[in-house]
């Protein structure tokens, strides 16, 4: 059902494939937040895309529930380990592509438009010179009447055995309004409408945020 179409299929510069973390040990998901997703769109079936979905199991509880979806990791360990949801589900819901370059991803033949699009503490771990490539992947993919709904955390994060830098990007969310997100693309003004996610609701750690085209 689903194809990606990437000439780079590994984030191999990224710290968080050279000294893998949270994609070897996060598998989250919330039948709360996917309910009032149901509830939010009041249609069906909905197309959803995750990026960094490590694990995958909100991917693979949306796609249970009727509801085509697919998750982008940009580290190919949870694949080469074996873990989680990868050995049933690797490239048929679950890919690895590297999120801050060009990619489309194909639903049936076609060029997918997705009415959610998720990023659970992803969008921090990217440098900021490689986030307008990530808003206009997003932008590309998102259906006319589609959001995008993330939580950013704005504290650092080192990897705690090898050191590396894992959050590139630590700014507050005046930061990424005014100058991170794209203007152009995004209206950066909507509320952030679940009362659940499925990571990163804690206040002192990060922040909420949905867009939609503009």
């Amino acid at each position: 059902m689903f194809k990606l179409l990437t000439q780079y299929p590994v984030a191999s510069d990224s710290p968080d494939h050279q000294s893998p973390f949270g994609c070897i040990r996060d598998n989250n998901t919330s039948a709360e937040f996917i309910q009032e997703v149901e509830n939010y769109f009041n249609y069906k079936p909905l197309h959803v895309m995750d990026f960094g979905c490590a694990g995958g199991q909100m991917i693979i509880d949306f796609n249970k529930l009727g509801h085509p979806s697919i998750g982008l990791e940009g580290s190919d360990v949870p694949r080469t380990r074996q873990l989680y949801n990868w050995p049933e589900y690797d490239g048929k819901f679950l890919f690895t592509c590297d999120i801050t370059k060009p990619f489309i991803v194909e639903y049936e033949g076609k060029k997918a438009e997705f009415d959610l699009i998720t990023a659970w503490e992803f969008m921090e771990h990217i440098k900021k010179e490689d986030l307008p490539q990530v808003f206009t992947n997003i932008y590309s993919h998102l259906a006319p009447n589609g959001l995008f709904v993330a939580s950013i955390a704005f504290q650092p994060d080192v990897h705690p055995t090898t050191g590396q830098v894992l959050h590139q990007t630590v700014e507050r969310l005046s930061t990424w309004i005014s100058d991170l997100i794209p203007s152009d693309k995004f209206d950066p003004t909507e509320d952030f409408p679940f009362e659940h996610t499925v990571r990163g609701q804690d206040p002192n750690y990060s922040f909420l945020i949905a867009l939609r085209k503009v």
